[in-house]
């Protein structure tokens, strides 16, 4: 993919998987009722763009919401360290992007425009069909109806595990090798040290521990598109997916004496579960 690849080390392996869903900001997080309400009409109808079952929304929050805002430059917030490796890797990405641009124009002929046609076609259009997919592949990952959210608080000391606030879209294997089993997600994050190819079985094995357990949504069109129209906005004090005008699409997912019970052990119906697969973890 065309990502700072310093960036994503650092945004995925050392604030996402430590903090699943929340607090820190996150690939579609999604907006309190509040939040949403307190926008500018524009921002509203960006909000409600991106988080429809719509191919451009997705390439548009790819390019807007994720490229351009964490996955290219570093920002001064970050650590010395990864903004100096991150600048290292930004400028391997426009190098990469100018001799790519340059193999269009020599093999274009220098003429302008079958340089600007070619550019399109041979670049544009697959960088955009890339960005729309790993958007969607994003999104499904942790949306669902059945999903928390989390904000800050000490109620993030007892969610659920990872592997219940990540989704399995259950389809046939040759469908799942295409998307490099990147929907086999609450299984990389039991164990992120198992490799894709193995992700597959790792997954199945997974949902035969958890016992009906899992999160799993049927790769159907039907199933899906009702993922996009339930989870619009979250109510994170009384953790519920609404809608748009703030009706409740879910039950409540984390009960309110969830703050007051003791913190998660390590054993349990949420504990990290030895998947079985290339060794385990």
């Amino acid at each position: 993919g065309f990502y700072n690849y310093r960036l994503r080390l650092y945004d995925h392996l050392l604030r996402h998987h430590p903090m699943v869903n929340g607090p820190q900001p996150d690939a579609y997080r999604p907006l309190s009722l509040a939040q949403y309400r307190a926008m500018p009409k524009w921002r509203q109808l960006w909000e409600r763009f991106i988080r429809s079952a719509n191919p451009l929304a997705w390439c548009a929050y790819a390019m807007a919401a994720r490229l351009m805002k964490s996955e290219t430059f570093p920002k001064k917030t970050m650590p010395a360290e990864v903004r100096r490796e991150a600048w290292a890797y930004a400028a391997l990405m426009f190098a990469y992007v100018g001799l790519l641009l340059g193999i269009v124009a020599v093999l274009s002929r220098f003429l302008p425009a079958a340089v600007a046609v070619n550019a399109f076609f041979m670049l544009g259009v697959p960088f955009l069909a890339f960005q729309a997919n790993q958007a969607i592949v994003v999104y499904l990952q942790h949306t669902d109806p059945r999903i928390p959210w989390f904000a800050e608080g000490a109620e993030r000391t007892l969610d659920p595990g990872d592997e219940q606030l990540s989704v399995h879209v259950k389809m046939p294997r040759w469908i799942s090798y295409f998307f490099h089993h990147m929907f086999c997600h609450a299984a990389h994050h039991v164990c992120p040290s198992v490799p894709c190819y193995r992700l597959y079985d790792a997954q199945a094995r997974l949902d035969e521990l958890l016992q009906g357990e899992s999160v799993v949504i049927p790769f159907r069109a039907g199933a899906l598109l009702d993922v996009f129209a339930r989870c619009k906005l979250y109510d994170y004090e009384g953790h519920r997916w609404l809608d748009f005008q703030g009706n409740a699409t879910s039950p409540q997912l984390v009960p309110r004496t969830h703050a007051a019970m003791p913190p998660r052990k390590a054993s349990g119906r949420f504990a990290p579960v030895p998947v079985g697969v290339n060794g385990g973890c």
